[in-house]
Order: structure tokens, then sequence, then C-alpha cells
């Protein structure tokens, strides 16, 4: 008898654990597919009205939502074939190239408007820093360092691949290369443009002059993409620690469940960010909304 109803506990305890597994990944598409929607709204608007595309900065806000279109679908896909049991065609080394390199990209997109902030404030005598080439450069080249950065988990084993052994170092390299870097490259940047900003607001102040508003897009923009970053940092920082480590055992399985949740409610919340603070955006959202309630 005490078997029996040993069998049955543990037949309900799998059960739940099934259940709060489709609850996750049922939060997950969901969460996915309102971010793709909403980031490819956003890209559309921006490309297509020549009064947005006309503002430089938009671009930065269009690359980090086009990283969140990419890190989306690859958590939608992962999602997808976890609750149908699917195996899929990539192998586990490719997938883990494929995901690190999404979170490689959507933590350097925001390095690479610190860093174009920098050269455009602290040299903005320099009419290249503020061309169209120099943000394409910076674009492109956030691009290609995180598609090199990401290459060790081509060619050994890391977090999807659970069945093999990894090494000893790649934990420590994909949290090095997509978390830490990234803070201390953010971090660097905007103490350094920030006290650039105070030191030229006050004296302009002392002179007198007019041009205490000159960077004033800049910071705003680089205020909204700390934003952002902090929030995807959080997100993802308890994911990555216990995936890395393999400590998923140690978690309790609704404090699990929360954390695979939370990274896709981040990036939902990073692309509504961009959204509202992008103020011609948001006024012309609201009157397409207004025209057809």
């Amino acid at each position: 008898m005490h078997e029996n109803a040993s069998n049955t506990y543990n037949q309900s305890a799998n059960r739940l654990y099934i259940s709060n597994d489709s609850a996750v990944f049922s939060i997950q598409i969901s969460v996915s597919i309102l971010s793709i929607i909403l980031a490819v709204l956003y890209m559309v608007l921006v490309s297509t009205r020549p009064l947005f595309r006309k503002n430089k900065l938009n671009w930065f806000t269009v690359n980090v939502c086009l990283t969140s279109v990419f890190l989306c679908s690859i958590i939608l896909q992962i999602s997808i074939q976890q609750l149908l049991t699917v195996s899929s065609g990539l192998s586990c080394r490719l997938q883990a190239y494929l995901a690190d390199m999404a979170a490689c990209q959507m933590m350097y997109s925001h390095c690479v408007v610190a860093i174009s902030r920098i050269f455009t404030i602290v040299y903005s005598n320099k009419q290249f820093f503020r061309s169209n080439s120099y943000i394409w450069l910076c674009i492109g080249l956030g691009w290609a360092f995180a598609l090199l950065i990401a290459l060790p988990q081509l060619f050994s084993n890391s977090f999807t691949c659970p069945g093999d052994e990894q090494p000893e170092f790649m934990p420590y390299y994909t949290l090095v290369t997509t978390l830490l870097l990234p803070v201390a490259i953010v971090s660097l940047c905007n103490i350094r443009i920030f006290l650039f900003v105070r030191q030229s607001t006050r004296r302009v102040g002392v002179t007198g002059g007019s041009g205490q508003n000159s960077h004033s897009r800049d910071v705003f923009l680089l205020k909204t993409t700390i934003g952002t970053f902090v929030a995807f940092l959080i997100g993802w920082t308890p994911l990555l620690a216990i995936q890395l480590f393999n400590k998923n055992n140690l978690i309790p399985s609704f404090l699990n469940a929360c954390i695979q949740v939370l990274p896709s409610i981040t990036i939902l919340y990073d692309v509504i960010v961009i959204i509202y603070t992008n103020q011609p955006v948001r006024n012309f959202i609201k009157q397409i909304i207004m025209r057809h309630p």
C-alpha cells in the first residue's frame, strides 16, 4: 500500500512538472510572438516614414529591435520544440552558437550605442561621427563582433549538449563574453559621456553660451538604452548562470519556471520601452488608434 501511494505521488509530481513546463513554454511562445510583432511594427514604421527615417539615432533602436526579433525567433523555436517534444534538425553545438550569438548581439547592440555616442559627443566637431556611414559602420561591427565572439560554441559542447561533457572554461567564457564584457563597455562609455556632458554644461553656464542642449538627443538615447540594457541584464543573468553551471536541480520548480520566463518578458519590455520613448512614433501610433476605434 505504501508503494502504491508512493507511485501515485510520483505520478502526480511528474504531471505537475510537465504542467509547469507546458505553462512556461506557452508563456514564452505568447510573449515572443508579441515581441516580434511589436518590434517588426517599429522597424517598418521607422524604415517607411521619412520623418522617422530622418532621425539617424532611430537606426540604433531599429538594430535593437532587429536583434530582439532574432533572439525571440530562437526562443520561439526552442519553446515549440520542447512543448511538442520534437527534435531539432540542428546540432546541439549549432543551437548553442545561435542562442549565444543572439544573446551577445542583444548585449553588444547596446554597447554599439554607447561607443558610437561617446565619439559623437566628445568629438562633435568631426562630421564623420555624425554621418550615416559611421552609424552603419558601428552597427555592422557590432554584428561581426557577436558572430565571432560566439564561435567557440561551434567547436565544443555547451549548455545545449546536456549529455556530453563540456570544457571547464566554456561556462566562464560565455559568462564573460555575454554579460561581464558588455557591462564593462557600457558602464565605462556612459560614465565618460556623462562626465563630459556635465563638464560641458558647466562651461556653457559660465560663458553664457547657447549650446547646452546640443547633446540632449544623444543623452536621451543613452538613458533609454541604459534602461533596456539593465532590464535585459536582470532578465538573463539568472538563466545564464543556472544553465551554464548546470544548477537547475538546486532551484525550486516554481522559481525555476519564473527564471525561464523572465528573459522573454524583458525582451518584450525593452521593445515597449523603445516604442514608448520615441515620441514621434508613439504619437503616430496613437493617431492611428484614435482614427480607428
